[in-house]
């Protein structure tokens, strides 16, 4: 458990500190729809028997695995072609198959092999001290996901790690990104509470999905009920993050009273 879990916070801190901030908000969807790696490859090898044999749901898993797959691998085959290397572009493949290795235990049925025998014991040693386990295990997930964000802030130098601490308003400071707009240190008015935003928005919003995939459970329907809002979410981000777009190359700060860029 200690090292799936350090292994998933680790990735996690990868992809949000360095991908996603290194990448356009459209790259950043793009790969967001390979981090389940790990979940397609076990769901098409650890089937169980009575579904073995069909034929429709083994293409389909093979299909979902090559999708993964070819998200994981889109950016940097595109950097190799258009001669864009980069040489930190493996930290993409690397970041995305660690984060995968969170959602294992759903997927695993035992069918694998020489190891099953012993993964079976583990998933069922973890369901039965969950609780207990996690109690610590939380804290410490916690602990390696500030570690982590900080080595990868710290290769941008002191004054980066330095500004993820400051915890009054601060106007003179204009973020790198800016070197390659228009804008100016007065066209965005950093808030000292915005924090509180995000964070509110993230609490709402995992709440909202731990009830409704409770209700989903307890009445049965949750294939159906997890799979169309994880259909629906793509399209409905792309289309999201194309209008916000049009509107930020009309107004450099729109909606900075209440989200931060």
């Amino acid at each position: 458990v200690f090292i799936v879990e350090t292994l998933h916070s680790g990735g996690i801190a990868l992809f949000v500190f360095h991908i996603l901030r290194t990448h356009s908000a459209t790259e950043g969807l793009v790969l967001m729809l390979g981090l389940a790696t790990l979940p397609s490859l076990l769901q098409l090898v650890c089937r169980p028997r009575k579904e073995q044999y069909r034929p429709v749901v083994v293409i389909l898993d093979i299909l979902a695995f090559l999708a993964q797959v070819s998200a994981v691998s889109v950016l940097p085959i595109r950097n190799n072609l258009t001669k864009n290397y980069s040489h930190d572009i493996w930290i993409i493949p690397l970041a995305m198959v660690l984060t995968s290795f969170g959602w294992w235990e759903n997927f695993f049925t035992g069918q694998v092999g020489l190891i099953s025998k012993w993964l079976k014991i583990l998933k069922r040693n973890i369901r039965r001290s969950r609780s207990k386990t996690y109690a610590f295990v939380s804290l410490w997930k916690i602990a390696v996901t500030v570690a982590v964000m900080i080595g990868i802030m710290g290769a941008d130098g002191i004054e980066a790690v330095r500004r993820l601490f400051v915890l009054s308003a601060h106007g003179k400071m204009c973020p790198r990104g800016l070197n390659y707009t228009d804008l100016s240190a007065d066209d965005i008015h950093g808030g000292h509470w915005h924090w509180m935003d995000v964070w509110l928005v993230q609490m709402l919003t995992s709440f909202l999905c731990y009830m409704f995939s409770k209700v989903a459970c307890k009445v049965h329907i949750q294939t159906f009920s997890f799979a169309i809002p994880m259909l629906l979410t793509t399209p409905l981000c792309f289309c999201l993050l194309l209008f916000a777009c049009q509107v930020q190359s009309d107004d450099p700060g729109y909606f900075e009273s209440i989200l931060p860029k």
